[in-house]
């Protein structure tokens, strides 16, 4: 890159007119004007004087310069007259000795529609001899007329012969070497974008079009095929910049993941891009320069909008180095781009410099974007095996909760027989008569640890069934008053618990509860209840739990009050979780914390499932308040 940089274009020192020799400049707005009619003009001496190379972007009128090369040049050796850039379509140079009015004017054709070789010599732009002056000749006399469709920009320069070949020897070494270069980057981005399958790399390779630009701009195209008939080099140049701009706008897209991190953004520059490949079509209407201002307000567009993005995704991204590297070089080429497009419509001055930064940006970002689209990808490629691996990791982690859950399902349900037998046998037992009133009381005790196992089988069971999507519902007219009273029996109440029932705050009792029902399946709601009330005994150490039932807006709703020590604010959002307890307040509390955190969240998944819903209402360190709401029809 450093060789491509400081070729021997940088070193070059001819005599340029504008910069070393100023001319004299007439526009020809209505085409009118001809040869003799611009003589008469520089006669008179009425001309613009201009002190800096002709350019001034896609305009239609007819160029006319004129110059006098001192006869300094010409006093020992031929001189050699370079005539660039080639995409001027039509340049008609006239020339004679100074000081000789004798002369005839010597009439030479060059430009980018001239057919075959132009000029005096076998080159990539058009170069004319120019013999050496005679005494007393003051030097040489030009007249140039400049017509053409594109952007008007003249460059002519005067070499020595020696200092010429020197200059065009290494200068075509060097663009040789360059677009050799070009040739295996761009196949090297072909044959990674087929086997990594990177929208990057397929950005890449469409932007290695600008090397078929660079080519014909440096005259490749017309000089290796002089003998075809059609002005393909004319036309390469239009599409191919086009193109070329056109996929610089994807490769920045790309380049910077917008897809992911900014979608709207991504989908409005490339609808900028389908727009600025559109303009190819303009090229055969002779409407290109149209094209390329529409082309030129995008550009200005896309690299505000670009800036912005690569900062913010350099922000999302943590400020990696990759981020950064796969935004500047881009954004260099965007840069560089915009300036030579600035030149080309005539926005700012014509400067050799901003071409040798355009020309040499492509090559570096095509290999600096490849080189980093690789390494993007392998990243990916890890990230996608990780997420493989998780998701196998997963699916084997969901397989065995499915297959634990089903055990617990069947090993709570085969508990279910034998727990009915010891019940039975229990309650048989206790209708005997006993003279021991210890053998009664622990018959009791006996017959709520059984209550306690039925309670936590039955839990396991609705899990069970929740998990597996399930859960059923057998509904029917079922009475508040059963449901509480069995409910309540389930409930580990001790002789320090005080079960105070309401009707709208109103004392009532489990059979004056009858005559209020609900549409419900019995056996899973009671289950619910049960869990609800449970958990207010199992959190008040000493005091009164409070039932309350109510009817508002046509839905029931109970509210289970407790005097234990509250809910730790952190723990709130957790607490309908499976497997979730509240312990923070145990040794202050509750004389039994005992329990695997699945009642509420199998009351709250009945309530659900039911059309209710189940929510903590009140939580103070006085006590909580749950209310459980269900329809009244």
């Amino acid at each position: 890159m450093g060789l491509l940089f400081f070729s021997a274009q940088t070193f070059a020192a001819p005599v340029f007119v504008g910069k070393d020799v100023a001319y004299q400049l007439y526009i020809d707005n209505e085409h009118q004007l001809d040869f003799e009619g611009f003589r008469e003009l520089v006669k008179q001496g009425n001309l613009q004087t201009q002190h800096k190379p002709l350019s001034r972007g896609y305009v239609r009128p007819t160029f006319w310069l004129h110059w006098v090369f001192p006869a300094e040049h010409f006093v020992n050796q031929d001189q050699l007259l370079l005539i660039t850039p080639n995409f001027v379509d039509e340049v008609t140079i006239y020339y004679r000795p100074v000081g000789d009015s004798a002369a005839e004017w010597v009439k030479r054709e060059a430009g980018d529609l001239t057919p075959g070789i132009r000029g005096d010599l076998d080159y990539r732009f058009p170069v004319f001899k120019i013999p050496q002056t005679q005494s007393p000749h003051l030097g040489y006399e030009f007249v140039v007329r400049i017509k053409t469709i594109s952007t008007v920009i003249f460059e002519a320069s005067l070499w020595q012969p020696q200092a010429f070949v020197e200059y065009t020897a290494k200068q075509t070494s060097y663009l040789s070497f360059y677009l050799g270069l070009a040739a295996i980057s761009t196949f090297l981005a072909v044959v990674l974008a087929f086997i990594i399958r990177s929208r990057l790399l397929w950005a890449v390779t469409g932007y290695s079009s600008v090397y078929l630009l660079i080519a014909s701009i440096q005259g490749y195209v017309t000089w290796l095929l002089p003998s075809i008939n059609f002005p393909l080099q004319h036309y390469s140049t239009n599409i191919a910049s086009l193109v070329s701009y056109a996929f610089l706008i994807w490769v920045s897209v790309e380049a910077l993941n917008l897809k992911t991190y900014l979608p709207k953004i991504y989908k409005f520059m490339l609808g900028f891009m389908l727009l600025v490949v559109s303009q190819v079509a303009l090229t055969p209407l002779d409407l290109y320069g149209k094209g390329f201002e529409v082309q030129g307000i995008i550009y200005l567009i896309i690299a505000i909008v670009f800036f912005i993005s690569f900062f913010y995704v350099w922000h999302k991204e943590k400020y990696r180095p990759l981020t950064l590297l796969l935004g500047l070089s881009p954004f260099i080429c965007f840069l560089a781009s915009f300036l030579s497009l600035a030149i080309l419509l005539g926005w700012i001055s014509y400067d050799r410099r901003i071409y040798l930064i355009w020309q040499y940006a492509p090559i570096f970002n095509t290999l600096l974007v490849t080189v980093l689209a690789v390494m993007r990808s392998y990243e990916e490629k890890g990230l996608r095996q990780e997420h493989l691996l998780m998701k196998r990791e997963l699916q084997i982690e969901r397989e065995a909760g499915f297959h634990q859950r089903q055990f617990m399902g069947m090993v709570s349900h085969e508990f279910r027989t034998p727990l009915s037998v010891i019940s039975m046998a229990i309650q048989n037992l206790c209708l005997m008569k006993q003279d021991e009133p210890q053998v009664t009381q622990r018959y009791q005790r006996i017959q709520k640890a059984i209550d306690r196992l039925v309670q936590l089988t039955d839990n396991c069971l609705a899990d069970s069934r929740i998990s597996a999507k399930a859960l059923n519902l057998e509904k029917e007219q079922t009475d508040w008053g059963q449901l509480l009273e069995e409910s309540c029996s389930l409930a580990s109440l001790s002789e320090q618990h005080v079960l105070k029932i309401s009707f709208a705050g109103k004392p009532i009792s489990f059979t004056e509860l009858e005559d209020y029902t609900v549409m419900a399946d019995k056996a899973l709601l009671q289950i619910a209840l049960s869990n609800l009330l449970d958990n207010a005994v199992k959190y008040t150490r000493k005091g009164q739990i409070h039932v309350d039932l109510s009817i508002k807006n046509n839905q029931y709703f109970l509210n289970v009050k407790d005097q234990g020590g509250g809910i730790a604010p952190e723990l709130i959002e957790f607490l309908f979780e499976r497997y979730q307890r509240n312990l923070s307040q145990k040794s202050e509390c509750s004389t039994s914390t005992k329990g695997y955190g699945l009642g509420l969240y199998v009351a709250l998944q009945i309530v659900k499932t039911h059309g209710g819903d189940l929510q903590l209402i009140k939580n103070t360190p006085q006590g909580c308040t749950f209310q459980l709401s269900l329809p009244k029809v």
